[in-house]
């Protein structure tokens, strides 16, 4: 009970900073917005705002990691500094800037996501679906497209897991060189389909993916294994 408690404190806090972020950028005070995102990677985190796009994504989640396992609320924490920075930087035009930091911020979350069960309130506070239309005119690495493919699966948005599958397999067509990532990807979708079969009808459909449709495409992708 105090543990929940301790992480609604902590997401009512992390609310409170977006809002005030966006408040700021409301009132046109860019330098403000800046200046804050800035001071909360030095003070929370000790990290130079200047250097982030050069880090690369091991070296941020050993920041948040705490013994073995990563700290939820310092993960969620610096995703979402990570996901503000990105917007200011965008709006400062510096495209790339944006774009390495929407990919460091994403991979950040979808890591955290994937080790722990976020409260609704911190999925919520989040917005994957918002971060992703930032960088909708970009391909995603494939590392972050599993990532995500299992982030839909683990909480039960599995018709869009199965669209992710999809992009993931035509990334990888049926005759390319890349016969490994392909086979890689079929398994995966397999194990997926399989998975699926054992949930009730009740439960696909609230993931908006009829079993007809989960059989269908079960057959699909064993068909490619023979």
């Amino acid at each position: 009970m105090l543990r929940k408690d301790y992480l609604l404190a902590q997401t009512e806090m992390l609310s409170g900073l977006v809002a005030q972020l966006l408040k700021l950028r409301q009132a046109g005070n860019e330098l403000a917005v800046t200046a804050e995102i800035e001071t909360s990677y030095h003070e929370l985190f000790g990290l130079d705002p200047h250097l982030i796009s050069l880090l690369p994504l091991e070296f941020l989640l050993g920041k948040i990691r705490s013994g073995e396992y990563l700290d939820t609320v310092q993960g969620l924490t610096l995703a979402i500094l990570l996901r503000e920075d990105a917007i200011n930087q965008l709006e400062r035009g510096n495209s790339q800037e944006h774009y390495q930091r929407v990919i460091r911020s994403l991979g950040l979350f979808l890591a955290l996501s994937d080790e722990h069960h976020l409260q609704p309130e911190q999925l919520e506070l989040y917005e994957v679906s918002t971060v992703l239309e930032q960088i909708a005119d970009y391909e995603l690495p494939q590392e972050l497209k599993f990532s995500l493919f299992h982030y839909y699966e683990d909480t039960g948005q599995y018709a869009m897991a199965e669209d992710q599958l999809h992009d993931m397999m035509a990334m990888h067509p049926l005759g390319n060189d890349s016969s490994a990532a392909k086979g890689e990807i079929i398994a995966e979708g397999i194990s997926y389909y399989e998975w699926l079969l054992g949930q009730t009808d009740e439960e696909l459909a609230a993931g908006n993916l009829p079993r007809a449709e989960v059989e269908e495409g079960l057959e699909q992708l064993r068909a490619m294994t023979s």
